[in-house]
């Protein structure tokens, strides 16, 4: 009832072991890895990095040059 139809249409749902969710764990654990905290990291760097998570896990990296 108090729910605005954009907030429905703002979830996202991850199936477990999916290549997205893979990606997104992969995204997570390189921050964590390279002492960066994802909160505060900017859009661009949080995209730039799924976007070679998510190429990764694929089978097809794509160098992080390739993606500006």
């Amino acid at each position: 009832m108090g729910r605005s139809p954009m907030s429905e249409q703002s979830k996202v749902l991850i199936g477990e072991n999916t290549r997205e969710q893979i990606a997104y764990k992969l995204l997570d654990r390189i921050f964590v890895a390279e002492s960066k905290p994802l909160k505060g990291a900017s859009r661009e760097e949080i995209l730039r990095t799924y976007i070679q998570c998510h190429s990764a896990v694929g089978g097809h990296y794509i160098d992080y040059e390739d993606t500006a």
